[in-house]
């Protein structure tokens, strides 16, 4: 049950941001999204491809060049692939080599990306539980935590609403204020 809009006070025109994104395909609906988590892939999108007609005419107009073209691009190819060897057997030494003497680095490194990946993921949430939470009045075109006043106090203006492109930044610091107002309990409880 949608509340009343903090701005207007009306709420036969509030609607909840989730449902708006997940029923609407439009301006708002693309603005109101939440961002995709920590470490998600986009996939990009493929161009046209390169017109190899036009590249075997070329080449059968002028097939003696080409011949003298690969021969020299054979043995151009020879020393290349030689040298992309002997480099590749000197990093394969040096990483086996480095990995061996820094076990020890690589394991703290590899266990703070970790928990800064797992704390990343942890604030995506929070903020999702939020962000879910959320109400957007058609009237103000704004977005809003319903029933929250404290929102008002840290966050916003009493009355106000967010834009609706600001919609994951509101749930963002909602979710960042509530994590500082609890961290005092945690802190206290923590002590001997």
């Amino acid at each position: 049950m949608p509340s009343a809009c903090p701005r207007c006070g009306q709420l036969d025109m509030v609607q909840r941001v989730a449902g708006i994104v997940a029923s609407q395909h439009s301006q708002l609906s693309w603005e109101l999204r939440a961002p995709p988590p920590p470490g998600a892939r986009v996939a990009a999108r493929r161009s046209g491809g390169f017109p190899w007609g036009w590249l075997v005419v070329i080449l059968l107009i002028t097939l003696p060049f080409d011949v003298l073209v690969l021969v020299a691009f054979a043995i151009a190819l020879a020393v290349v692939i030689s040298v992309v060897a002997v480099v590749a057997l000197v990093a394969v030494a040096g990483y086996v080599g480095y990995r061996l003497l820094n076990r020890h680095v690589i394991a703290e490194r590899q266990a703070e990306r970790d928990r800064q990946r797992a704390a990343a993921v942890r604030r995506y949430q929070h903020a999702l539980h939020y962000w879910s939470q959320l109400d957007h009045c058609h009237r103000c075109h704004g977005v809003f935590l319903p029933g929250n006043e404290w929102q008002y106090r840290e966050v916003t203006v009493r009355g106000a609403v967010a834009a609706p492109f600001h919609a994951w930044a509101l749930a963002s610091q909602l979710a960042d204020y509530a994590d500082r107002q609890h961290a005092p309990d945690i802190v206290r409880a923590d002590d001997p």
